[in-house]
């Protein structure tokens, strides 16, 4: 892919309302999809050419880690519906003190802090709202101030919606699929 060339890393923009993988940020390198304050993907997990830090989780999953400030990740998105919409985004941090904000368009939300989860894994949500307007825009997780913190994934769901839930990790429990729609499978 030339660097100048913008795409979505699933082929299509995600969907809103919808849940969005913190490492499926739009393809097209430095400085336009992304900026990383370093030139290596450390660990070298998951999109090993790009240089944004990704590491796996013990869940199977990856998150984005080692956030600096002045990083920043863009994801192409579908607004289905014109509305205003709550956007959380899951968060890991040993310490706490992390600083961030979604832009949509270049439109800011405000500032969001990330809370000290005892941990890199121990995720917790941190939710602002915001109003879009239904159509494609680039969504924006600017890093404003990395006490380290990592990013899983972002849910963004229509204010008032229950068609996307986020259920806690339980020991020998499954539910499937994630939002559901039609069946629900709990093993």
């Amino acid at each position: 892919v030339l660097p100048w060339i913008r795409s979505s890393f699933h082929g299509s923009p995600a969907t809103i309302p919808g849940s969005i993988e913190a490492e499926d940020f739009d393809i097209g390198g430095e400085g336009l999809t992304y900026h990383d304050t370093d030139e290596n993907n450390i660990p070298g997990w998951y999109r090993p050419t790009e240089s944004v830090d990704i590491e796996a989780r013990s869940d199977g999953g990856f998150q984005v880690a080692y956030i600096a400030s002045g990083e920043w990740l863009e994801y192409t998105v579908n607004v289905e519906e014109t509305a205003d919409y709550t956007a959380t985004a899951w968060v890991a941090s040993q310490d706490g003190g992390g600083r961030f904000r979604y832009e949509f368009d270049g439109t800011f939300t405000r500032m969001l802090a990330v809370p000290s989860t005892g941990d890199w894994e121990t995720l917790a949500p941190v939710s602002t709202t915001v109003s879009l307007e239904a159509g494609e825009h680039i969504m924006r997780l600017a890093v404003l101030a990395a006490a380290p913190f990592n990013i899983d994934r972002y849910v963004i769901e229509k204010v008032g919606s229950t068609g996307l839930a986020t259920v806690p990790e339980a020991a020998g429990l499954e539910i499937y699929p994630n939002p559901v729609p039609n069946e629900l499978s709990i093993v």
